[in-house]
């Protein structure tokens, strides 16, 4: 648990210069992958 919560503020870093380019589009495929994401996110988080 302690690592992911070193990490996170990276990953928050990561998207906030990904959505500083007004060229990044989030196409219908962008939104399945992400939903497809997390419903194993889900899936892992239940099963443990």
């Amino acid at each position: 648990m302690e690592r992911q919560a070193e990490k996170r503020p990276q990953s928050t870093q990561e998207i906030a210069v990904d959505r500083a380019q007004p060229s990044a589009l989030i196409t219908r495929k962008d939104i399945a992958d992400l939903v497809t994401a997390l419903r194993s996110t889900n899936e892992t988080l239940q099963q443990q």
